[in-house]
Formats: structure tokens, C-alpha cells, sequence
């Protein structure tokens, strides 16, 4: 069964919710919005082969699912509808390039000074948006690869599997290390599995079967070692909306359900625990405020605000928290020239919020927004398990 048999376009009430939440629709006139690109596409392509170029502004962020009265499909519907425009036009490199971005982080990382000596150099980023159409604008910063030597312990109080992701392998290093030291030092048993990148921006550049391929490659890693008692937690929204919805829901893979359904957000893991048995450490008070932005993938996952209960237990932080908007960036979709601008006028009242608040830094738990929201506000953003790490001290003595 593909996602339009499991969520039928049919179902669609015409209305219009999921154009009002689009963040996309709200700033470029070009786009005609979820409603027309998902459900009123899906239906036209019934009968006779449909193509729309306005479906290439869909970012993908899902927060017209989220509003959906029918729970209809839309991304996935939407996604689909990319595909047939990709089969009729093409791939361009840049978007080849954005798509494998394992393999390019990959590369980039293992020549980690290389790479951002290059990657600062005005003139070879003025060249390629010429020639490759990939935005003139900050790049990630790369760090030699993650590695990591597993603690003993002895009695667990839980044992996971990390998947780290391509941005905490390759880029956010300082948060995969963080998430590592703050499970252990709860006393949580650590392996970070062999992994393939999630699929996310393979599936946004219509890469499908390329994302398929690796959806495979991990349901079979991790579906072994949740045989042999493991849960998988993740440090990236993206990850894990992947190994929890897409996977099932677009690719259309049913043995993925015995994955999804071990798959927590890093907060939320910690929080079960805490629940269950007691976290077991102690907190450095301190005294500094912080903005806290949800992440669009984070809400869809529909699993609240564990990242701000978490770091509720921490004394003396404060966290500055509002209406919840996107930043715009929606991975590699603000690394192109023509949707740069888009992404920034979706940012630009976030960027605002976050200047007028006079904090001391963001805290967010995916990595292209908190890339989109450094360049947006000059402010330092950090993951919620680095605060968290941060504050850590030894566990208690018994």
C-alpha cells in the first residue's frame, strides 16, 4: 500500500487550514501552497500525468499535516508530486550534490581545515552559486569525523543505540559528545551502531531510491540490535521523524514499524529513565537565559516539549519560550540561491523575537536551524544536550 492508499487524498475537506499554516505560502506569492501541491495534485495525477514546478517551494517542514482536521498526507503527497517533476526534468547537480550529504560531509570532514579554509573563501563561494546555484551564505563548520570508545557499565539502567546522523558525525561533534557523556554518566549503556544518512535531504531533492537503499541498510542495523535489547535514541528531529514516520509512511516500508516503535528523541529518552529509575547526577546551578526554538520536525513527531522539561530539572536556567515559528531553513532547502530569500523572509520574525529578548544564547535540537538561526541573530545556539552536559556534575553517592 502506498501513502495515498493509507491516507487518501480524498480525504481532504478543502479547508484551506493547511495553507494557513504553510510558512512557505505565508512569504512567496509563487507558491500555490500545501493544499493545491498535495491532496489537488494527487488528484489530478489520478487520470492524467500532472506536473508543477510550485511544488519544488514545499520545504517539507509538515506543519500543514500537523493541522490537518483529515490527517492527510500532505509532505508525502507533496513528495510524490516531486517525484514525477524529477522524472520529467531531471536532477540538477546542486541538487545531487545537497541530496548525498553523507558522502559530501564525509569527505569534507576527513579534511576538516581544508574544508572550512575553502568554505570561508568569498570567491569560491561567489563561484559556486554561479555555477552551481548553491547560496553565497555561511557554511557549516566540519570537524574530523566522531569517534567513540564505549564505558563499561555494569548494570545499565537502559542500553541504546545512537544514531548520530550526518550532522552529528561530521559537523556537531560537540553535541554527539555531549549526548554520549550525559547518557553514560546517567548510567545508560551507549553504542553508536554503523549507520547511512537518515534520507531527509536525499528524499527533499527527490532522491528516492537512493533514500530507500539506506532506509533498508538501517532497519537492518538497528532492527538486530533491538533484538538484543536496545532502544535507539536520536540527537537530530530530522533522524528521528525519518526512522519513526517516513520510512513506513512514504517509502512504504512496512518492516520499519518494529524500528519506529523504539525511537526516542534524546530529552525524551532521558526523561523515561528519570521516570522509571532516576537520572542519578547533580546540576552546577547557573543563571543564564535562553531561547528556546522547536524545531518544525521536533513538532511533528508530536511528542511535546521534552527538550524543555528536560532542562527543567537544571536550577537557575530560564528559558525564553513563545509562539513556536519556523526558522526557514528546512535543511538544504536555504543552501539554494533561488530559495535563500524565501528561507530568510520565513526567519526574519523569529530572527526578530530572538534580538529583542536580550538572551544570553538559542537553544534548539536540530542543526541547520541552529546554523540558520547563528546567521540570522548573531547569537550562539546550542543543542539542549550540550546546556545539559554543561551543567552536569558526578552522580550521586550511595
Amino acid at each position: 500500500m502506498n501513502c495515498r492508499e493509507n491516507f487518501p487524498a480524498d480525504l481532504c475537506l478543502k479547508c484551506s487550514i493547511c495553507n494557513a499554516v504553510c510558512p512557505v505560502y505565508a512569504v512567496e506569492n509563487s507558491f500555490l501552497g500545501p493544499k493545491f501541491v498535495g491532496p489537488e495534485l494527487a488528484r489530478l495525477s489520478k487520470s492524467k500525468s500532472v506536473q508543477s514546478t510550485t511544488v519544488e517551494y514545499c520545504s517539507g517542514c509538515r506543519q500543514c499535516e500537523l493541522a490537518c482536521p483529515a490527517g492527510v498526507k500532505i509532505t508525502s503527497l507533496a513528495q510524490d508530486a516531486k517525484v514525477l517533476s524529477v522524472k520529467a526534468k531531471g536532477i540538477p547537480l546542486r541538487d545531487r550534490i545537497l541530496g548525498h550529504n553523507q558522502w559530501v560531509s564525509g569527505m569534507a570532514s576527513r579534511v576538516a581545515p581544508l574544508t572550512n579554509l575553502a568554505l570561508r573563501s568569498n570567491v569560491l563561494r561567489c563561484i559556486a552559486e554561479k555555477v552551481a546555484g548553491i547560496k553565497n551564505r555561511p557554511f557549516p563548520v566540519y570537524h574530523f569525523p566522531f569517534r567513540y570508545r564505549p564505558m563499561e557499565i555494569k548494570e545499565p539502567k537502559g542500553k541504546v543505540a545512537y544514531f548520530i546522523g550526518c550532522y552529528g558525525r561530521y559537523i556537531g561533534t560537540a553535541v554527539a559528545l555531549s549526548v554520549v557523556r550525559v547518557f553514560e554518566t546517567c548510567g545508560i549503556k551507549v553504542v553508536v551502531p554503523p549507520q547511512k544518512c537518515c534520507g531527509v535531504p536525499l528524499l527533499a531533492n527527490g532522491l528516492v531510491e537512493e533514500a530507500r537503499k539506506n532506509a533498508f541498510y538501517n532497519i537492518k542495523v538497528l532492527s538486530e540490535l533491538i533484538a538484543r535489547g536496545y532502544e535507539v535514541v536520536t540527537s537530530c528531529p530530522s533522524c528521528a521523524l525519518s526512522l519513526r514516520d517516513e520510512y513506513m509512511h512514504h517509502l512504504n516500508l512496512p518492516e520499519a514499524s518494529n524500528v519506529a516503535n523504539k525511537v526516542y528523541d534524546a530529552a525524551e529518552y532521558l526523561l523515561k529513565v528519570d521516570s522509571e529509575t532516576g537520572l542519578g547526577v547533580e546540576f552546577e546551578s547557573g543563571g543564564k537565559r535562553y531561547f528556546y526554538h522547536q524545531p518544525c520536525h521536533a513538532k511533528a513527531l508530536g511528542i511535546g516539549l521534552p527538550a524543555v522539561e528536560l532542562l527543567g530539572l537544571l536550577p537557575g536556567l530560564k528559558l525564553e519560550i513563545r509562539e513556536q515559528k519556523c526558522c526557514g531553513q528546512a535543511g538544504t532547502y536555504g543552501f539554494k540561491k533561488e530559495k535563500y530569500p524565501i528561507s530568510q523572509a520565513i526567519g526574519r520574525s523569529l530572527f526578530m523575537e530572538v534580538k529583542e529578548s536580550n538572551v544570553d544564547g538559542i537553544i534548539t535540537e536540530c542543526g541547520m536551524c541552529a546554523m540558520q538561526l547563528d546567521h540570522g541573530t548573531g547569537k550562539k545556539t546550542y543543542h539542549p544536550l550540550e546546556i545539559f552536559n554543561s551543567a552536569l556534575m558526578v552522580p550521586h553517592k550511595k
